[in-house]
């Protein structure tokens, strides 16, 4: 691998960092730790995503019965059964 490195410099040494890193289990597991930091961040990030748009779908409901649909058009719409529709008030 380094001889065909031998003409590119700078990616020759950045691949010597690379192996000195892949060698230092310290470093290892600091980037092992912000690996797993950015993947519950974009977990969190997820998990509000589908919670705002499970409240939007409530409030959905809401209004459809405000406007008088019947629930079990509304269930049929949204996919909920037609005891949760009328549990949502």
């Amino acid at each position: 691998m380094t001889a065909l490195l031998q003409d590119h410099p700078p990616v020759l040494e950045a691949y010597r960092q690379y192996q000195r890193f892949n060698q230092d289990e310290r470093l290892r597991a600091i980037d092992d730790a912000h690996q797993r930091y950015l993947l519950d961040i974009a977990s969190d990030r997820e998990e509000a995503r589908e919670e705002g748009i499970a409240q939007k779908a409530v409030e959905v409901v809401r209004n459809m019965k405000l406007k008088g649909y019947p629930i079990a058009d509304i269930a049929e719409v949204t996919g909920l059964s037609y005891t949760e529709v009328e549990r949502l008030n």
